[in-house]
């Protein structure tokens, strides 16, 4: 029956490690996330800021309002390309809030609870406690992480735009009579 008790206690224990494991690697999944989104939101800030200097390039140019097809053409693009990027960067912010993380406490009452119990039932209640706090921070971690998928798409919407707009703008260049 010993015998039947440690095969028990070690399975359990087993358990617990990996619940412990699995939490971990959750937990580095969302930090992960954090740092990439941290990345793209800064780039995503001076691209911004690159765009605002642009437009207001174009306003003190007399570009706006446009003068014929091309230029409502390139006005178009830059109002996709502005938007994507805006949106790219509040998805990518979306993805850094403030979000809490459940993970077992370490406290008197589990100290309390480590002292009146058998080892078997720890290593069950502990595990137990690991599975609730993944579900929570997976949850967590994937709502993360499909904002920063959106950020990233949006951002390529945002390359594209800006692909088109370098090539009409070279159209309305080549078009320009020489002075």
């Amino acid at each position: 029956m010993d015998e039947e008790k440690e095969l028990a206690l070690r399975k359990y224990g087993e358990l617990y490690e990996h619940s412990k494991a699995v939490l971990g690697e959750e937990l580095a999944r969302s930090h992960r996330v954090d740092e990439k989104a941290s990345k793209y939101l800064t780039a995503l800030s001076l691209v911004l800021g690159a765009l605002v200097f642009f437009f207001q390039q174009l306003v003190d140019k007399k570009l706006l309002p446009p003068q014929g097809m091309l230029d409502f053409l390139i006005f178009q693009v830059m109002i996709v390309l502005f938007g994507a990027s805006l949106l790219a960067w509040w998805f990518v912010f979306s993805c850094l809030r403030n979000v809490k993380f459940i993970k077992p406490p370490l406290d008197q009452g589990t100290l309390d609870f480590y002292d009146s119990n058998r080892l078997i039932d720890i290593y069950y209640a502990m595990t137990k406690g690991n599975m609730n706090a993944l579900v929570h921070n997976k949850s967590v971690g994937d709502r993360k992480s499909q904002a920063l998928y959106r950020g990233y798409w949006a951002m390529n919407v945002a390359v594209i735009a800006v692909a088109v707009l370098f090539l009409l703008l070279l159209v309305r260049q080549w078009n320009l009579p020489i002075s």
